[in-house]
């Protein structure tokens, strides 16, 4: 009786209360290989999205600028400011870093203050030119001026002019 006693009291329940946490075990790593084959039944569909993008990028990447750091980004739009003003007779007088916070990803956006000088139809063919370029230099900010107006009415104004092209880099 005493041993029966001790088998309804404490042995039953302690059994009981395994085959509780076993079952409730069972349940949850059941539901954790469900939630796995789910996963690896989409993985055919991550892969063609990952061969999309890659295929995109390598696309987008002429119309980047070229370098992979900051600095070499800075260095190549300032050069291409340069080469831009010089075929469209315009004095490119300095260029300066500007901080630009924007990442997407990989992709850092640099952008570069310029301070130029020459007359309206230099400046007109370098806007065009800058539009249509690769890599692609947007103008963030434009300032246009004229120090001292000219005294012959023959020759072309002298403009004072500062702007701010950005661009997108990879690293």
């Amino acid at each position: 009786m005493i041993a029966g006693a001790l088998l309804v009291l404490r042995v039953l329940p302690a059994a009981a209360r395994i085959v509780y946490q076993a079952r409730a075990e069972l349940q949850a790593r059941a539901e954790l290989l469900a939630r796995a084959r789910a996963d690896l039944a989409g993985l055919g569909e991550l892969r063609d999205s990952a061969a999309t993008l890659s295929q995109d990028v390598v696309a987008l990447a002429p119309r980047l600028v070229a370098g992979a750091s900051a600095t070499d980004a800075v260095a190549t739009i300032a050069s291409e400011l340069s080469l831009a003003a010089t075929r469209h007779g315009l004095k490119l007088a300095a260029t300066a870093p500007l901080e630009a916070d924007s990442t997407a990803g990989r992709l850092h956006r640099v952008r570069v203050h310029a301070q130029m000088e020459g007359d309206i139809r230099g400046f007109a063919s370098l806007l065009r030119a800058l539009e249509a370029s690769d890599p692609v230099l947007v103008v963030r900010d434009l300032r246009v001026t004229a120090p001292a107006p000219s005294t012959d009415s023959r020759g072309p104004e002298a403009l004072a002019i500062e702007l701010t092209v950005e661009g997108w880099y990879l690293k």
